[in-house]
């Protein structure tokens, strides 16, 4: 999923969420634009967000939950909840360390 020779974890987030977008709904990367609404836009149905959904939990270690679902209506909000995932997670970890 991740660009070419180029670890997960130094693949820039909206890359990899965009490649997972368009590999999910079978569009043109061209088209996974940043303020693209995945129902509206690029034709995706509460299945396909689900899918997605799961595959960056995959991708990235992460929970999504019900409540994640508005944040799943674009694309940077994809990357956006991505991003907080993670910013969450490293600051569990940083607390634990620091413990």
């Amino acid at each position: 999923m991740n660009a070419p020779n180029q670890p997960i974890a130094e693949t820039p987030v909206a890359e990899v969420v965009a490649l997972v977008i368009a590999a999910q709904l079978r569009q043109p990367i061209e088209d996974v634009r940043p303020e693209a609404r995945l129902v509206a836009d690029l034709s995706a149905d509460e299945l396909d967000i689900l899918e997605i959904a799961i595959r960056l939990e995959d991708e990235y270690g992460i929970q999504v939950h019900d409540k994640d679902e508005p944040s799943l209506a674009t694309v940077q909000g994809c990357v956006d909840l991505v991003n907080r995932k993670l910013v969450a997670r490293a600051q569990v970890s940083a607390k634990r360390e620091a413990a």
